[in-house]
């Protein structure tokens, strides 16, 4: 077997001292632009990769903190599915040295901003992972972190206009335009076609209602698309969906944009004898899901590998953190039906 080339390796080649090679290959600055690439290139003739398992032991922990909603809320469906991806990522990361708080928060921003700003007088928090429930107003809080050296990433949801340092998620705007093509194949044009549930100030639920409606009109120009929000009070979200459902005659499908407005749209739907006849088409998978399939009350949903999203938003901010190369990998979209559900649990 070839020995294992070193820092000391390149740098004899090079005519360089080790120092000055160290440099190039963490990405630190005081080497001239020539000499770092004659030093790139050599180090590439010579297969030189970065020990980072054994680089690691010569720091101080990684620290990460993690912003996600309580795995313990009521029907968190999705959000279970994002801490099982944090905790696959940490078991991935832990001969790298790198170690995670996790933070619950609950449905309100304000939740989410307090513990931003606390982290803020913390000296042991390297990084943060934010699942955001407003696309603005946490701003400030992740701006501020980002000042003092603490970069943020976002996971699923977005602060666009922030100085976060990368966002991971599935491509919001195409979920909403796969609903909208799977529910168009089995409604007729010119009926009520309802976008049900969602915290209205979520940037990644905006993408996917945008998403959603301009490909409805597109397939089903006739068609109208009113939207229901939740609040946060289900009774409420549930009675304004029920009065809906009795008012108007001509509703014919329902998108249920979240994953646990899909169990309460589910629920009402056969609560309202309207299984079968209204077609649904929900979001996530989680095994709650199987009975809707199989009564025809639940017609097909919308997966987005939140899990992944989660797992990957850690790796990225890890290499951030660690002076790699960031690479932001595409979330993989999928459609579940009574017959694949199996395939996605």
């Amino acid at each position: 077997m070839n020995k294992r080339a070193t820092l000391r390796d390149i740098a004899k080649k090079a005519g360089v001292s080790a120092v000055t090679v160290h440099k190039v290959i963490y990405s630190k600055d005081g080497v001239g632009e020539e000499t770092r690439k004659r030093i790139l290139r050599i180090a590439g003739d010579m297969n030189y990769s970065v020990n980072l398992a054994a680089s690691s032991l010569k720091r101080k922990a990684i620290h990460i903190a993690v912003i996600f909603r309580a795995k313990s809320t009521p029907q968190n469906f999705f959000f279970q599915k994002m801490w099982d991806g944090i905790d696959k990522a940490e078991r991935a990361l832990w001969d790298y040295r790198v170690r995670i708080t996790r933070m619950e928060c609950d449905d309100r921003w304000e939740s989410q901003d307090a513990i931003l700003r606390s982290l803020a007088d913390r000296a042991d928090v390297d990084g943060v992972i934010l699942h955001c429930w407003d696309e603005t107003r946490l701003n400030p809080a992740i701006d501020y972190l980002f000042g003092r050296g603490v970069p943020l990433v976002t996971a699923n949801s977005d602060a666009p206009a922030s100085k976060r340092v990368a966002c991971v998620s599935a491509p919001n705007e195409r979920v909403g335009s796969l609903a909208a093509e799977t529910l168009s194949l089995l409604v007729p044009d010119g009926c009520l076609a309802i976008v049900a549930g969602g915290i209205k100030p979520a940037e990644n639920l905006h993408a996917n209602r945008r998403g959603f409606s301009s490909f409805m009109r597109l397939r089903l120009p006739h068609v109208s698309i009113p939207e229901i929000y939740n609040t946060g009070d289900r009774d409420k979200f549930r009675n304004e969906l029920k009065d809906t459902l009795q008012s108007a005659s001509d509703v014919c499908g329902i998108y249920a944009i979240t994953a646990r407005d899909t169990l309460n749209v589910c629920e009402i739907i056969r609560e309202t004898g309207m299984s079968g006849e209204i077609k649904v088409v929900g979001s996530d998978v989680f095994e709650e899901m199987e009975p809707f399939f199989d009564d025809g009350t639940l017609h097909a949903s919308i997966w987005k590998d939140q899990q992944s999203q989660a797992e990957r938003a850690v790796i990225l901010l890890y290499q951030y953190l660690s002076g790699q190369e960031v690479q932001v990998e595409p979330i993989r979209l999928g459609i579940i039906m009574k017959n694949n559900i199996e395939d996605y649990l």
